[in-house]
């Protein structure tokens, strides 16, 4: 039987070199085929991040922009302190045509087509074309846009006309073009406090804007909208255009994400 040669039995294998050169060939491609998997996840994840933020932030913005269009437009203000910057608002509960108000004499009596809407414990706003300090208007109890307090409000037989009677007489400062008399209760503020964005809601009107330091401090009259915010976040209102503007900021050293929003508000 014939035995093979060395030289054929070193041409069925490989070489040491050979070897060498397939091992580290298939190092740098194991390598190679890792680091793209982990440098795809870490895409992923980065994209992931902007996008909660973004969606944080946009939400944030949305739910500011569509309390300040259920508001009484007067009645916006910003203030800053030592404890934070806050936007505070009156929103409408409820509106309404009037077809008798108190606007040449005093009376506690005010006669609304009704929406069905009890407004009892709120007050009576009738706005006028020209501004004015809404909240120095709310300490005079007699002659102002604001009312007192409605005591009792009854619906007439048959009829979507109510009949409210004020706390006390009241004298409307004008007439509404349109005839629209709307109903508020309580403020609202948002505050930027620190990095969180907080709500503060169902607190009495005051002249004096209040900060964080004096308002509400347990849920639900307090609640977090976000967090994260980055010290260039601000509140801005021109009042004499009706543009309201919101820059939030969120992020860290390294990556930061930045969204404006001009609100047009009307009276």
């Amino acid at each position: 039987m014939l035995q093979p040669s060395l030289s054929a039995v070193k041409q069925q294998g490989f070489t040491l070199i050979e070897l060498i050169m397939v091992i580290v060939i298939t190092s740098i491609i194991a390598i190679g085929s890792t680091q793209f998997i982990v440098n795809s996840v870490q895409g992923l994840h980065d994209v992931s991040r902007r996008s909660a933020l973004a969606s944080t932030l946009t939400t944030s913005i949305a739910k500011i922009e569509a309390q300040l269009h259920n508001s009484l437009v007067d009645s916006i203000r910003i203030k800053r302190g030592a404890s934070g910057q806050c936007v505070e608002m009156i929103p409408l509960q409820a509106s309404a045509f009037y077809l008798q108000a108190p606007l040449s004499a005093a009376s506690d009596q005010l006669k609304i087509i009704s929406s069905g809407r009890q407004v009892i414990g709120m007050r009576a706003y009738i706005a006028t074309a020209k501004p004015f300090n809404i909240y120095a208007a709310l300490e005079n109890t007699a002659v102002s846009p604001f009312s007192g307090v409605i005591k009792t409000q009854q619906k007439m037989p048959d009829t979507n006309i109510s009949q409210l009677t004020l706390r006390k007489a009241h004298l409307f400062t004008g007439n509404s073009s349109q005839q629209v008399v709307s109903f508020v209760n309580k403020a609202l503020s948002y505050c930027i406090e620190g990095d969180k964005l907080f709500r503060y809601s169902d607190y009495s009107l005051q002249k004096n804007q209040p900060l964080p330091i004096n308002l509400p401090k347990k849920e639900p009259k307090r609640v977090l909208v976000s967090q994260g915010l980055l010290a260039s976040s601000r509140f801005s209102f021109d009042r004499e255009k009706l543009r309201f503007s919101l820059h939030l900021s969120a992020g860290n050293s390294q990556e930061q994400l930045s969204i404006n929003q001009l609100v047009l508000l009307q009276l």
